[in-house]
């Protein structure tokens, strides 16, 4: 491929299960390519540093020698590692020959701060982990998003570990009877307790542990069971929290939802909402999207000049 002079964007969503990102060439169809997840707390740092150099050497080949401009997110990206991933980043577009800027930020920043929001609303992500981002026009606030161990409450880690519990509890005759044991074991090949313990000995167990959601929501739904049926109840409610404490501290907003578990359950996504307006005594806006990169795209402006990357973890990484 040769240089063509056409713009080139591109938005990168590095998200905990997979990597996805569209690259854009005026008057050409937009290019989508899926890659293994590039999230350290997923993977390990070894194996996401080189999917983020093979992420940015299939950019570089899409670009066919072109500059370009775009936005890589990820939610492993924060203020305490964001100049860890402006480094990474940088490392990778030298490594490809890759000459453009990249501005990098959290994936949650393009949600609120690109097209439809434009920086005035709220973000709720419900995917391999959770958190909200929000916002009034002046005061800006976080909720979550610390991974695992101290957040990511209705998230699919949440789901699948509640789960796993709850499996265990019937295996070992300490709680009731549940379909998800059984849908556990018939997908592992192995009972409960022996899956538990697999997992258990995993280095970075987040993403296998969120895989176990499917075992919960299809309990819930497919087999009528109780306990899935409270352990999705309890996931709504502590999202459903999050969105109160929120329109408590900035007022009402216009909403954005993102992630696996609400945009491909739509039960789960239904109870939400409907726990939502309870909560708050009023129906609320909340705007389904699949990821972040179509609102990224909507932060670079055609021409390929940036138009606005004013957020909380933003840097601009450039290569001549």
């Amino acid at each position: 491929m040769t240089p063509s002079g056409a713009p080139i964007t591109f938005a990168v969503d590095a998200g905990g299960t997979s990597t996805r990102m569209t690259v854009l060439r005026g008057g050409t169809a937009p290019l989508d390519v899926d890659l293994p997840s590039v999230n350290p707390s997923s993977v390990g740092d070894s194996t996401a540093d080189d999917g983020v150099r093979d992420v940015f050497a299939v950019l570089r080949h899409a670009a066919g020698g072109d500059a370009v401009e775009g936005v890589f997110a990820s939610a492993a990206i924060g203020g305490g590692t964001l100049a860890y991933w402006q480094r990474a980043v940088a490392a990778a577009m030298h490594s490809s020959g890759l000459r453009g800027a990249v501005h990098v930020m959290n994936d949650v920043d393009p949600l609120l701060f690109g097209a439809p929001l434009r920086g005035v609303g709220g973000v709720l992500v419900v995917g391999t982990g959770s958190c909200v981002l929000a916002r009034d026009g002046a005061e800006l606030l976080r909720l979550g998003g610390t991974e695992y161990l101290a957040s990511d409450e209705g998230s699919a880690f949440q789901l699948g570990r509640a789960g796993l519990v709850a499996a265990v509890r019937a295996y070992d005759g300490r709680g009731a009877r549940t379909a998800i044991r059984d849908r556990l074991e018939r997908d592992a090949g192995v009972p409960v307790d022996g899956l538990a313990r697999r997992l258990a000995e995993l280095p970075h167990p987040k993403t296998a542990v969120a895989r176990l959601a499917t075992a919960v929501t299809a309990a819930w739904l497919e087999d009528g069971d109780d306990v899935a049926r409270g352990i999705v109840e309890g996931a709504v409610a502590d999202l459903a929290d999050m969105v109160r404490h929120v329109s408590r501290r900035l007022g009402p907003l216009d909403w954005v939802m993102t992630g696996g578990v609400v945009c491909r359950c739509a039960p789960f996504t239904a109870l939400l909402r409907s726990v939502v307006a309870d909560r708050l005594g009023q129906e609320v806006t909340m705007t389904l999207t699949p990821d972040c990169r179509r609102q990224a795209l909507s932060m670079v402006a055609a021409d390929g000049s940036t138009a606005s990357h004013d957020t909380p973890t933003g840097a601009v990484v450039v290569t001549r």
